[in-house]
């Protein structure tokens, strides 16, 4: 049961970024994302509740320029998750999302920007279809950048959260953090 709903709520962290980058019907918001999330980890009232303390967490940030927020999404998503089951609250939240921050970095600083060198070289030749795929592939990636990690977060808990945070380097956390 527990792999069924660490896929769903990781399907659901998936979609919500790509509608992020597409659609945006804010399913990114904290208070959509935790609602949602409770419901697959079968307990409304926590995915309400940490939705809501984590949407308070972040409604005043605002990011200008090249500075990366921390992802409220996967802040939501996996604190609520863990919230769940652990009768925890939202002290994971921060922690996540400066994973999240890492890697909406590594997404949109390079891999996006490679795809789109790609996707401009194949446009110039008129190959309207490389451009067709540089779309495809990039909105795909979000299921390795967000959908991976809030699966094997969800699915192993607290304590692998814990342990992959405390294993990133202080000063690749700190750049990223910077911009």
């Amino acid at each position: 049961m527990l792999f069924v709903q660490a896929l769903l709520v990781a399907l659901w962290v998936t979609w919500a970024m790509i509608d992020e980058q597409t659609l945006q019907l804010q399913t990114t918001r904290a208070i959509i994302t935790g609602t949602v999330v409770g419901i697959i980890m079968g307990d409304l009232k926590t995915g309400l509740i940490v939705g809501a303390t984590v949407e308070l967490m972040f409604l005043a940030s605002v990011f200008v320029g090249t500075a990366v927020a921390p992802d409220v999404t996967l802040s939501a998503a996996i604190a609520t998750a863990i919230a769940v089951l652990s009768g925890g609250g939202t002290a994971t939240a921060i922690p996540v999302a400066l994973i999240g921050q890492t890697m909406n970095t590594l997404q949109y600083s390079v891999v996006n920007v490679a795809i789109l060198h790609w996707v401009e070289r194949g446009s110039k030749k008129g190959d309207l279809n490389r451009v067709r795929w540089g779309n495809y592939i990039a909105l795909a990636l979000n299921a390795v950048f967000y959908g991976l990690p809030t699966f094997f977060a969800v699915f192993y808990g607290a304590e692998y959260v814990v342990a992959f945070i405390d294993k990133l380097p202080t000063t690749l956390l700190a750049g990223f953090a910077n911009g």
